[in-house]
């Protein structure tokens, strides 16, 4: 089925009805398009199963853990990473997606990211120490990440 041939309207109407039928290959495939066009907003993003909503409700936890450092020079929980702002839809380097939430305590510099390449995608979770990756995980492993979170957490408050 080519899209692009295809008005806003018969685009919405697509997605709410696919939405409807439960068709989720066809409803990202018009949600991509649509954002493609610069057509696309929350209302249609939300029929995808990851988000920029669904991201925030999942690094919610790692957000309340950085709040509760003290001293913590990072902020707690950013939508604008350095993949997502300042560049174009389609750039190679950059992510529709780039939320993360952050401890910055001494010397010590770590953020728990989160990585959409493009609507649709599934997302791609990183630990990041001082700039270095650590560890990266995939959705099923963020009760993982979490314990790592907490414990490096932990460790800075006993610095």
């Amino acid at each position: 089925m080519d899209l692009s041939k295809r008005s806003t309207q018969e685009l919405k109407n697509l997605l709410v009805n696919n939405a409807k039928h439960g068709k989720t290959s066809t409803v990202t495939a018009v949600v991509r398009e649509m954002h493609h066009r610069g057509l696309a907003t929350a209302k249609e993003y939300r029929y995808l199963a990851w988000n920029q909503s669904t991201v925030r409700e999942k690094l919610a936890p790692f957000k309340e853990v950085a709040k509760s450092v003290i001293g913590n020079k990072r902020v707690a929980y950013s939508e604008a990473g350095g993949r997502r702002v300042g560049r174009l839809v389609g750039d190679p380097q950059g992510a529709w997606i780039d939320s993360y939430s952050g401890i910055k305590r001494g010397s010590t510099n770590v953020v728990l990211a989160c990585y959409v390449k493009q609507p649709g995608d599934d997302p791609e979770f990183q630990l990041q120490r001082d700039g270095k990756l650590v560890r990266s995980f995939n959705a099923d492993g963020l009760a993982m990440a979490l314990l790592e979170w907490r414990a490096i957490a932990a460790g800075l408050e006993q610095e």
